[in-house]
């Protein structure tokens, strides 16, 4: 075996987009802003432009039994 090999989790992306993120849920990527706007889902990251969500976090989020998240509370 050739060690240029990559183990298939190094192909795994860490950062995925709304349609991968619908799948994942079984959901229509349209259903993931719905959740997204209600604050019922984990918050992406925004890349110039690009939204991502980070799939550690979104796989901890499932595993978690999908909680709303907290929203951080702004100081005054």
């Amino acid at each position: 075996m050739s060690d240029d090999s990559v183990p298939a989790a190094d192909t795994v992306p860490l950062l995925i987009n709304v349609k991968q993120v619908g799948k994942i849920l079984g959901v229509s990527p349209r259903s993931v802003w719905r959740l997204l706007s209600e604050g019922r889902i984990v918050p992406p990251v925004r890349l110039n432009g690009a939204v991502r969500w980070r799939r550690e976090e979104l796989e901890r989020w499932i595993a978690d039994g999908c909680p709303i998240p907290e929203r951080p509370r702004i100081s005054r």
